[in-house]
């Protein structure tokens, strides 16, 4: 007995809805699927409860319609002895899971004699076609809106085609990457890549499945679809095209299977570049079943579709810790300029298995590459693609020279005014072969002319019935909005228009990554007093570093788990990864969402904030008074307090700051600072800064954070801090007119953070994504250490103490590295294979020191990673030091061969002195 008549009561009344109505619905649960809903008798609802009426709106409706399985008519048929269905002609014999769709089924009324509740009758439906058919249809489509659902109805779907859900990662970016790596790492699974063409979905289940686009079916989407994939059959088989169109069309229909491909035409719109030629790619194969849908492996994929000749994507297998390391530096090399050509080379070169695409994405679509899908699959992708590789060669293009009849943008273009008739003539040109019922898209004969008040009662019907499987339960769910309530039907109950994507539970941290001086603590005091705050009644707090007592970020954490659903504004400068992190945590541990405010600011090549903001900045804090940390005009370190916060920026420039901020919190509020038509900074200012920051440095490197007044630069600090006070007052007019009027910048700010406070913001990822276009890989080394190294050298070599001095040196160095592969170069294979080394700790020995007038660099040998020998492709790997005005980095390879001619001096560090660095892409 099936499980659908084990349900079934011998007592209970049984009805049945006249007529298996084919309605095209659109459900997504684990697959996108595009399903048939005939309504049928069941039992009573095991609550006893009658569902309340409702109003609904199908997507569409299907006017077509053909035989339908006998098998899976039987197994409702048999425990229902008193239905009387009409006759039909038995259906043909085949595989278990032969599956026939949109069939119609009409039912004798029934009665209390109508048949023995023993009687063992099989199921029969009707296939019918032109006028009788039609006019049974308008008998039933009259008799549905009478058919009462009572507790004995039942229904069930069926899936017609289906797809993989969009990728939702959990995790962020680097968590989701991360996981990768380690699951191929541990031999647990294989990375797969493969290309992703710009186009759009396209279902195809055979000319009795359906064609399927844009959640629906019969439309222009559709008919396009099946064009070209007709003609995809006619350039792989020539002559044969119209006989393996059939034969495919049967082994779908016979096996119940959907392909999806990737539609990309330029008569249906395009993504930035119009395609050369007009194609698809099959992207999914699914054997549909009678419960969950399989999806065939890549592998298996590939050999479908070389067995029926058609297009598969390019793809690539990383299966080790290294290659798959590299994948992603690739990608991050590659992110944002990459185009086809250099993406698919640099990708062949570091993949442990290749396999080209049948149609090149060059020669089909262009240069323009929308991106690239990277996918978990199972550890045994690599020897299952090797075998079918091997046993499914690349098959000929038996049609690519012969007539294959007009294209498709000639049909497009000669029937632009009616789209109607541009379907007609798609579908005409494509042939009988290929596509031999039209009814998807024009109906059947007096079908048009029914009621949607008909169609509308079917639906409403098939919703109120009880399902029979799961997947008829999931799509009576309205999950996805595919049903929707009737626009006119008044709500149960009052709905909020306004979007809450932060709930009320939660909070939300605001926090300002700046420099003493930003205005932090006055924008504060104006967003508490204003009316309403952020305006969704949440409570505001402000905590103000300067009063708290001891460590201010637990405090703001302590208060975030006493009242979650407050905003807090963290009034104190926020300028660190390590501080960005502790508030992600607190994020994570309090349900809170953060959205930091900075002062909008061009930066600089090495820092987020310009000379301009600096200059305003110290403007603004010398004239307070009485402040509560103490840093106002009283101070004497003042300069000094400015130039430490601008230093805990320094080797960022402006975008990959707010690039870090926006992918760690996922917003980013910009408070408006200086006018955008301003008159260049006057060079006594830029002076005065640029020997502050000088002295920053200099100060720095031999005291660390030693105050000013007690290092050995005492009495320069002392000077600069007078001179600075003097130059900025001199100059106020200018640094006041150049500033955006703080009441505008106010209400900005305002209007962002309402923006935020009520709009798409979710609770931040817990990590950090590494993005960007990098350009080299290095080892980092800090600059502390290669001073140490050259007072080591100097010690030993009066001629370099001289030279250290000359030039100042130890005054510029802010940073430096041992390159080890650059993208230009090196090419993006050779920069991704330290992938796999990359935040590893990589011991640098230096032997050497080579100087003339214009540069200075150290010779460098590379140390070994976990036993694997680092390696430089530079011919000489070395890090520079410093290089005269006008003269490159680059230059400094040069000091090899200057040395050997006389024209560079070359001092012997022995022993070398071993410096550990960090490996990283920059």
């Amino acid at each position: 007995m099936s499980p659908a008549s084990s349900l079934l009561s011998p007592h209970a009344p049984r009805r049945i809805l006249p007529l298996l109505l084919p309605l095209r619905l659109s459900s997504s649960s684990s697959s996108a699927a595009a399903v048939s809903a005939p309504a049928l008798a069941m039992p009573p609802r095991r609550d006893g409860t009658k569902p309340p009426p409702r109003k609904w709106k199908p997507k569409a409706t299907d006017a077509s319609f053909s035989s339908s399985s006998a098998s899976a008519a039987a197994g409702i048929a048999e425990p229902v002895g008193r239905m009387a269905l009409a006759p039909q002609e038995p259906p043909r014999a085949g595989p278990a899971q032969m599956w026939v769709p949109r069939g119609y089924a009409t039912s004798a009324a029934d009665g209390p004699g109508a048949a023995s509740a023993s009687t063992s009758t099989s199921a029969a439906v009707t296939a019918e076609q032109g006028g009788a058919a039609s006019q049974k249809l308008s008998s039933l489509f009259k008799t549905a809106p009478h058919f009462e659902v009572d507790n004995s109805t039942f229904t069930e779907a069926q899936i017609r085609a289906t797809f993989y859900p969009k990728f939702e990662n959990e995790k962020s970016d680097q968590e989701t990457r991360t996981r990768m790596i380690e699951m191929v790492s541990h031999g647990l699974a294989n990375l797969e890549v493969t290309l992703k063409h710009s186009g759009s979905l396209f279902m195809y289940a055979g000319h009795h499945g359906g064609a399927y686009a844009k959640n629906s079916y019969g439309n222009v989407y559709t008919a396009v679809g099946v064009f070209v994939l007709g003609r995809l059959f006619r350039e792989a088989w020539g002559k044969e095209a119209p006989k393996m169109q059939a034969e495919f069309n049967d082994f779908l229909e016979r096996n119940r299977i959907s392909i999806s491909m990737e539609l990309v035409t330029a008569v249906l719109g395009d993504h930035g570049q119009r395609p050369k030629d007009d194609y698809a790619v099959v992207t999914a194969v699914t054997e549909l079943g009678h419960g969950k849908p399989k999806f065939y492996s890549t592998p298996e994929v590939i050999a479908f579709c070389r067995k029926w000749r058609l297009p598969t994507n390019h793809v690539w297998l990383f299966s080790t810790r290294k290659s798959a390391s590299s994948f992603f530096a690739a990608y991050d090399a590659l992110c944002e300029e990459g185009t086809a050509t250099p993406v698919c080379k640099a990708l062949d070169e570091i993949a442990d298995i290749s396999v080209p695409g049948s149609k090149d994405h060059v020669k089909v679509q262009g240069e323009i590459l929308e991106g690239l899908v990277a996918r978990i699959v199972t550890r045994e992708s690599s020897v299952q693609m090797e075998e079918v590789l091997r046993k499914f060669p690349q098959p000929p293009l038996d049609g690519v020279d012969s007539d294959l009849g007009p294209s498709l943008r000639e049909i497009c273009a000669a029937n632009r005014s009616d789209e109607k008739q541009q379907i007609k003539a798609l579908l005409d040109n494509v042939g009988a072969s290929m596509c031999p019922d039209h009814s998807d898209w024009f109906g059947n004969s007096g079908l048009d002319a029914q009621s949607r008040n008909a169609d509308r009662s079917v639906v409403t019907k098939f919703l109120q019935a009880h399902p029979t499987d799961y997947a008829t339960k999931k799509l009576q769910r309205d999950e996805e909005g595919d049903l929707r309530v009737e626009h006119g039907a008044a709500p149960s109950s009052p709905v909020s228009t306004s979007v809450d994507v932060v709930p009320k539970t939660e909070g939300l941290i605001v926090f300002f990554p700046g420099i003493p001086g930003c205005a932090k603590s006055a924008l504060c005091k104006e967003i508490l007093n204003t009316p309403g705050g952020l305006g969704d009644n949440r409570p505001l707090h402000s905590l103000m570093g300067d009063l708290i007592k001891g460590k201010y970020w637990q405090k703001v954490a302590d208060e975030r788990k006493k009242k979650p659903a407050r905003i807090i504004l963290a009034d104190k400068n926020a300028p660190n990864e390590e501080v960005w992190r502790q508030i992600e945590d607190m994020c994570g541990s309090t349900k809170a969402a953060a959205v930091p405010v900075v002062p909008d600011s061009e930066g600089t090549d090495s820092n987020p904030f310009s000379l301009d903001a600096l200059a305003v900045f110290m403007f603004r804090v010398l004239q307070r008074v009485n402040h509560p940390g103490n840093l106002d005009k009283s101070s004497p370190n003042a300069g000094y307090v400015l130039l430490m916060f601008y230093h805990l920026y320094d080797g960022k420039c402006r975008r990959e700051f707010e690039n870090e901020l926006y992918e760690r919190f996922g917003s980013l509020v910009k408070m408006p600072l200086l006018r955008p038509d301003r008159a260049p900074l006057p060079d006594a200012v830029k002076t005065v800064l640029d020997e502050g920051i000088s002295l920053f440095r200099l100060h720095q490197n031999r005291h660390g954070r030693v105050e000013p007044s007690k290092g050995s630069y005492a009495k320069e600090w002392a000077r600069w801090e007078q001179r600075l006070r003097v130059t900025l007052f001199g100059n106020a007019d200018y640094l006041n007119s150049i500033q955006v009027p703080f009441e505008s910048a106010v209400k900005e700010v305002l209007e962002q953070l309402k923006a935020v406070a009520k709009g798409d913001i979710k609770t931040p990822d817990t990590g950090k994504r590494k993005f960007g276009n990098i350009m080299f890989a290095a080892v980092r080394l800090t600059p502390a250490d290669i001073v140490g190294l050259l007072r080591k050298v100097s010690e030993k070599d009066t001629a370099v103490n001289t030279f250290l001095n000359e030039t100042k040196l130890e005054d510029s160095l802010t940073k430096a590295h041992v390159t080890l592969a650059h993208k230009r170069g090196h090419g993006v294979a050779a920069l991704a294979s330290y992938g796999i080394y990359q935040h590893q700790e990589v011991p640098v020995s230096f032997n050497a020191l080579y100087y003339t007038d214009k540069m200075a660099a150290l010779e460098a040998q590379l140390g070994a990673v976990n036993g694997e020998q680092i390696t430089s492709r530079n011919e000489w790997p070395h890090a520079t030091l410093w290089t005269a005005p006008g003269v490159t980095p680059k230059e400094a390879n040069m000091l090899p061969q200057l040395a050997s001619e006389g024209k560079a001096t070359r001092v012997p560090i022995e022993p070398p002195i071993t410096i550990s660095g960090v490996l990283d892409f920059y």
